[in-house]
């Protein structure tokens, strides 16, 4: 069995080097770049997990974090940051985050995670 992981950032190019990095690894992965677009997607699938930028263009990540809970209690959320803000990180563990981790990421400890 595949796992299923999202990953949703406003850097495309992150994003798409990530993407690679995880299917590289035997994950069957999908990229949304937008809250929005992230929503349209997570209503059709369900993710093992969903990484996601906490500062994204429409949203933020906690939002995120929210609708995912509301939908597939059993998927686990990462929050990424690049901004590292203790408030933020201890709100998003409360809500049911797995993890809060710190932007740049370095690929094979988001994958140990």
């Amino acid at each position: 069995m595949k796992y299923k992981i999202l990953v949703i950032d406003d850097d495309v190019s992150f994003c798409t080097m990530l993407k690679t990095f995880l299917e590289k690894k035997g994950f069957e992965t999908s990229n949304a770049f937008t809250f929005n677009e992230a929503e349209q997607i997570l209503k059709d699938q369900v993710f093992d997990v969903v990484l996601t930028d906490v500062r994204l263009p429409d949203s933020d990540g906690v939002k995120i974090l929210k609708f995912v809970k509301e939908t597939s209690i059993s998927t686990q959320v990462i929050l990424m940051t690049g901004y590292t803000d203790i408030k933020t990180a201890v709100s998003a563990m409360k809500l049911g985050a797995y993890d809060y981790v710190s932007k740049p990421i370095n690929s094979e400890e988001i994958l140990h995670t």
